[in-house]
């Protein structure tokens, strides 16, 4: 009886998860098209972060509006470099990127400082 309930909360905590991710990539404030020198991030943590379950990336947008993208799975082995990118998701100057653990507790949070470019993508490696 535990492992079927355990089971539907995992379901649950998945397709939130998927909806929250559909919804902020579709109709978030930063998710317009390339204007100026904006880029999109692909946040990445190195090996060894076993803590690192979730992130989210606040900072300036395209129109130079403070933004906060939702947090986001990390997904992969913490064994090896994992990445995540942000995709219609245009930042410009330096962003915060800050970290959870799989609850959703705050370890903590690192700066990124990206190239004014005209489009691209620019990843924010954290070893």
């Amino acid at each position: 009886m535990l492992r079927h309930l355990q089971s539907w909360v995992q379901a649950i905590l998945v397709l939130a998860i998927a909806v929250a991710t559909t919804i902020g990539l579709t109709t978030g404030p930063a998710s317009a098209g390339i204007i100026g020198d904006e880029v999109q991030v692909r946040v990445c943590v190195g090996p060894g972060h076993n803590d690192i379950f979730w992130y989210a990336v606040h900072g300036y947008n395209q129109d130079s509006n403070w933004v906060q993208h939702e947090k986001m799975p990390l997904n992969g082995s913490s064994d090896q470099l994992r990445c995540n990118m942000l995709r219609n998701w245009w930042w410009k100057g330096k962003v915060q990127v800050y970290f959870y653990t799989v609850d959703l507790k705050f370890l903590g949070s690192r700066e990124c400082d990206l190239p004014a470019q005209h489009g691209g993508e620019v990843p924010c490696v954290f070893y």
